[in-house]
């Protein structure tokens, strides 16, 4: 259907295919792409980390045809893995020379996802440097900012690079994968013919047949032992997603447990990295405990022909989302095509598709409010000053003092967020709720609309919106758009002058009370 430009190759990049997001991705443009470009003879997928690769493989060949099946390639790197894993002696003009050997020519295309995120210093200065040489093409994917309260990210980046962290080259690209991070972007100094909103390619087929009822009632019998709040008979709000801090897991808790009905949260995965592991055990504890009725971490168990992710989406009677932040966000567009009530607080990243959602497949939220006592307020308080104050070397000037101008209007009325508590505030929250019953009238008094919208959007049925998913989101469209952006690189007229430090004028828009949070941490 679609051509490639010059380019007869494509070679995708990230640390791991390790389940989560960006795997997803991957497999399905590398799908959307065998199927819609035959044009390219090969796509190879470059990992850090062997691990999970017969599945990934699978789930891209699923379905195909052997002449397009023949054309994917898997090579393990072990140089990209992150680089606690790696062979410190390895420095970029190393990685230089074997991804040269391995993967080198204007004939193929390096597509890198997240290559500034931190995770492997030396390898990004290796592509940073690449692209200085202004001849191998280069398609740098970001998905996520490590100026966004990634501060260890982003301290292991300045320090183990030089020059410029966004080079703007005649042999480089970029894209992105919402309308906010294109605009960002652009605002810091990336020039719109360097720069492509990508949107992910979105799969439009359902393949879970069970019975719903089924699937509940054999997930209570398998699992009310080890959560002991289970609602026999309730009814299933889905989160599919990994417990990190940014999808504040217990928030979702806490609207569950103001509801008077039965329902049942799962949340499906833990989280794995160091620096989440404290949360998610964390949110382990609140369900184990039961403080919170529901599943979590049940996807990390192995799949039976009942239970398994599809049915688990088939056997859900809502999707909740109460994260506070995301680069895409496939649950949203994946629960629209299930025909599943979304029930979500409101990101920013939605503008690109909140206008396919009406009042009776979806409710979105900006803020749960709970009440604080003085001393709570005045704690509180005090935590954001010390993480402003840790921060402030590197804000603008007045940024600090702003900042604790509005926390003090967020505050003025004894109420918060319940997304600006920290972990350990948001689960003493949700245990006052359960144990104090002037607590949780006061709760529910301050979120009467929010109760009453997670009713009313339960009884609801969901229009069918996939030939609208399909005509932005659908994995023709990905290709179309994949085919500018080689047909672009393949040119090989574009020059831009950098624009300065991208890199500051990102910091600084993140600089923002919504990315500073005490669920990102404290700052170091």
């Amino acid at each position: 259907m679609t051509g490639s430009g010059s380019f007869r190759r494509l070679t995708i990049f990230h640390y791991h295919l390790l389940p989560g997001g960006v795997t997803d991705v991957i497999i399905l443009s590398a799908r959307a792409l065998l199927k819609h470009m035959p044009s390219l003879e090969k796509i190879t997928l470059v990992y850090g980390r062997d691990e999970n690769i017969d599945k990934v493989r699978n789930r891209i060949l699923r379905y195909m045809i052997p002449e397009q099946t023949d054309k994917l390639q898997m090579d393990h790197l072990p140089l990209i893995d992150y680089r606690e894993k790696v062979d410190l002696s390895l420095t970029p003009d190393r990685i230089i020379d074997v991804l040269k050997r391995r993967y080198g020519g204007q004939d193929n295309l390096w597509m890198i996802h997240n290559y500034q995120l931190g995770k492997n210093p030396p390898f990004t200065q290796a592509l940073i440097s690449t692209a200085q040489e202004r001849e191998q093409p280069l398609l740098f994917q970001i998905h996520d900012f490590p100026e966004c309260s990634r501060y260890a990210n982003l301290k292991a980046l300045i320090e183990g690079t030089e020059g410029n962290i966004y080079p703007q080259t005649k042999n480089t690209a970029y894209c992105v994968i919402n309308a906010r991070d294109y605009n960002l972007l652009r605002e810091a100094g990336i020039h719109d013919e360097n720069l492509t909103l990508l949107n992910n390619p979105v799969p439009l087929d359902r393949t879970a047949q069970a019975d719903p009822d089924e699937i509940k009632n054999a997930l209570y019998r398998k699992y009310r032992n080890r959560f002991p709040a289970l609602k026999s008979g309730g009814k299933l709000l889905f989160y599919p997603v990994r417990s990190i801090r940014r999808k504040n897991v217990l928030e979702g808790a806490f609207l569950v447990n103001m509801m008077e009905e039965d329902l049942n949260f799962m949340v499906s995965l833990p989280g794995v990295s160091p620096q989440e592991k404290t949360y998610s055990d964390l949110t382990e504890r609140a369900f184990t405990e039961g403080l919170v009725p529901g599943y979590w971490g049940i996807g990390a168990d192995e799949e039976t022909e009942l239970l398994n992710y599809p049915h688990y989406w088939a056997a859900s009677d809502m999707i909740l989302s109460p994260s506070i932040q995301e680069g895409f966000g496939y649950l949203y567009l994946n629960a629209l095509h299930w025909g599943k009530p979304l029930y979500a607080r409101y990101l920013d990243i939605m503008e690109g598709f909140k206008s396919l959602f009406d009042s009776s497949s979806a409710w979105f939220y900006h803020a749960l409010s709970v009440p604080l006592t003085e001393s709570e307020k005045t704690s509180l308080t005090g935590e954001y000053r010390e993480k402003f104050a840790l921060l402030s070397e590197h804000m603008p000037a007045g940024r600090k003092e702003s900042l604790l101008k509005e926390w003090d209007s967020m505050t003025g009325e004894n109420r918060i967020c319940f997304s600006y508590l920290s972990p350990a505030g948001q689960y003493a929250m949700l245990a006052r709720l359960k144990e104090d019953r002037e607590f949780a009238r006061d709760a529910a008094a301050l979120n009467g609309e929010h109760v009453k919208a997670m009713k009313d959007l339960l009884r609801s049925t969901v229009p069918d919106r996939d030939r609208e998913i399909g005509l932005t989101f659908g994995e023709e469209s990905y290709a179309r758009t994949m085919e500018g952006i080689m047909g672009k690189l393949s040119a090989g007229s574009r020059e831009s002058e950098d624009s300065g430090n991208i890199q500051g004028k990102l910091e600084e828009t993140f600089f923002a009370l919504p990315y500073l949070r005490l669920l990102y941490g404290d700052g170091k």
